[in-house]
């Protein structure tokens, strides 16, 4: 048997597959660590914060630096980092839990299947992208995280008047994005 993903890539179907839609316990996200693969879309930001505030989005947070420092100075708004890479996840972890902060949660997974699985329409106030790898030569530009679909699905993620941030090094990014 086939399953469909995106954009009509077929690929067999694996027998142990977890199902997206098993409910997670109801405290399961308050760990600073969310599971998000068992997560409800969308997400129960205000139940896993136990408050309702505004929401921010940090995609490629790396070391958390940046995350922490934002979540320290606005205490009341809440934020949630992506990241891909364990080591980074690890490091930013060590920083939130050193700090006290309870609203922060980080993720460990890819930017586009978590902005779409779990935020819903009109959920985040800002989505800040720091510093995204480029994928500088032509033939990679598919691999670009700021390409118009992912863009799109930002636009419909923020409220009204919520903004994109994009901090980057590489002059060309800036102009595709």
């Amino acid at each position: 048997s086939t399953f469909v993903m995106d954009e009509g890539i077929h690929a067999p179907s694996a027998p142990t597959q977890p199902d997206l839609h098993v409910p997670l316990e109801p405290d399961a996200g308050r760990d600073r660590l969310v599971p998000w693969r068992r997560a409800p879309f969308p997400a129960p930001w205000s139940a896993w914060f136990a408050r309702t505030a505004p929401l921010h989005l940090e995609v490629g947070f790396g070391d958390g630096r940046y995350t922490v420092r934002r979540a320290l100075e606005h205490p009341g708004e809440d934020f949630v980092g992506i990241e891909v890479s364990s080591v980074s996840v690890r490091r930013a972890l060590t920083k939130v839990r050193a700090n006290g902060l309870d609203n922060v949660r980080l993720i460990k997974a890819g930017a586009q299947i978590v902005t779409r699985q779990l935020f819903g329409p009109s959920s985040l106030s800002t989505v800040t992208v720091n510093f995204p790898d480029p994928w500088p030569k032509d033939r990679h530009e598919d691999h670009r995280l700021l390409r118009v679909p992912y863009l799109r699905l930002l636009a419909d993620r923020l409220v009204p008047q919520g903004e994109v941030r994009l901090a980057t090094d590489h002059p060309e990014y800036l102009a595709f994005s």
